[in-house]
């Protein structure tokens, strides 16, 4: 199942390590090392058909556009591209959080990471729009409020 909902969107790869660490913690290196394969090739074989078929119309690679673009404001690369990252970072540095027959703290986690995205680009997009701008993040990032 969890390589089915990760090819979903591509912003939802960045719990990955999270899950992994979750995995190594209760079932050990071994163990998590299996699921994780088997994960990684249900996302493979779901998800690499569409984007060889159609790679201009790939849903994931649509999503992530959006989260660079901010709303077609005038942003820096620089900065749109600080923002995944961040979220990337942050799941890494979750990732060594205790998680140990704690699936609220698993979900806690997950969320925070997912949350990065409109937690940043909101101030930033409304920043370069001069106004409070939400309007980009609105259908966009808010899985983490589902956790």
């Amino acid at each position: 199942f969890a390589g089915l909902a990760l090819s979903w969107r591509v912003n939802f790869l960045t719990v990955v390590p999270i899950l992994a660490s979750f995995l190594i913690q209760n079932v050990g290196i071994k163990a998590a090392l299996k699921y994780t394969g088997i994960c990684a090739l249900v996302f493979i074989v779901v998800t690499v058909p569409f984007w060889v078929y159609d790679p201009g119309s790939f849903t994931p690679l649509q999503v992530g556009r959006r989260l660079t673009e901010l709303s077609g404001l005038p942003i820096p690369m620089h900065v749109a591209v600080l923002i995944p990252i961040a979220g990337v970072v942050a799941s890494i540095i979750l990732s060594f959080v205790k998680m140990k027959d704690n699936p609220i703290a698993l979900l806690r986690n997950c969320a925070i990471v997912l949350a990065v995205p409109t937690l940043l680009g909101i101030p930033v997009s409304s920043f370069y729009a001069g106004r409070f701008e939400v309007s980009h993040y609105a259908n966009l990032s808010h899985s983490f409020l589902f956790l």
